[in-house]
């Protein structure tokens, strides 16, 4: 399912002023198409990723979904109304997704000590 981002722009208000974590960024994914954002601590990655599922209202700009528009100047679906993704081997196709991780998820491990396990 194609995934279109326009103009998006989300800004958030801290005590020490504006910071603006998404700034007039343009997108789009095609269907099967594998897709990274890729940039250091800050630059809006997870902003992006909370703006497309529906657990964050960007403040302008238009995502698309397939051929429906989830968010825009005067739309905005929730999570559990934005389109499915297509999955013919799932009897019930879920909801677009988003998989948060995490270096803090789980404690650093060596690899060799724990070989063979």
């Amino acid at each position: 399912m194609k995934v279109t981002v326009r103009g998006l722009a989300k800004t958030f208000r801290t005590m020490d002023g504006k910071v603006d974590a998404i700034h007039d960024l343009d997108f789009e994914v095609q269907p099967g198409q594998f897709y990274t954002l890729l940039g250091p601590s800050g630059c809006g990655k997870s902003t992006t990723l909370r703006c497309i599922a529906g657990l964050e209202r960007p403040d302008a700009g238009e995502i698309t979904i397939g051929d429906q528009t989830v968010s825009s100047a005067n739309v905005f679906l929730p999570p559990n109304e934005r389109p499915p993704p297509r999955r013919p081997f799932l009897s019930t196709p879920p909801k677009l997704e988003i998989t948060f991780t995490s270096l803090h998820h789980q404690p650093p491990i060596a690899a060799l000590p724990n070989a063979g396990k």
